[in-house]
């Protein structure tokens, strides 16, 4: 009988068979996102949407002037101070979140939460993204789970 191994066979396996392991189980890294998701919400929101250019539509004169008059926040946004630490803030009572092995999920429990996001339906209020990650942020994210799973291969 004549036996024959290939020289880095069996490494090579047991190399992949442990990033393979990693990839089903990726809950630690997708916290690391789910910060960094935090952290450019909260810039977006800090920019008043001019992260990656543009900004926010401008508040109303009117709403403005009933804002400083009543002594709200008087940036975009920020009226009740709510808004942003509902999505930014971890154990923030209006936010739901929750990292599985596979995935985030994240949410705002406040009722007008979607509503600045994506606009009213009616057109008073205008669409301001605060939620806007860009193909920037998502390679980011990519490479963090891939060097996650390469790191478990070592």
């Amino acid at each position: 009988m004549f036996e024959m191994e290939m020289f880095g066979a069996r490494q090579a396996s047991e190399h992949l068979l442990k990033g393979a392991a990693k990839s089903l189980n990726m809950r630690p890294t997708l916290w690391e996102i789910r910060e960094d998701m935090f952290r450019v919400i909260r810039m977006t929101f800090q920019s008043q949407g001019r992260r990656y250019g543009g900004s926010w539509k401008e508040l109303t004169p009117s709403w403005a002037e009933r804002k400083a008059v009543i002594g709200g926040d008087p940036r975009i946004l920020y009226f009740r101070r709510r808004l942003e630490p509902s999505w930014t803030r971890r154990g923030n009572p209006n936010m739901r979140s929750r990292v599985t092995r596979d995935k985030i999920e994240l949410n705002s429990i406040l009722p007008y939460a979607e509503v600045h996001q994506f606009g009213s339906e009616d057109g008073f209020t205008p669409p301001r993204p605060y939620i806007d990650f860009r193909p920037r942020d998502r390679q980011r994210w990519r490479d963090m789970v891939g060097r996650a799973v390469i790191n478990a291969m070592k």
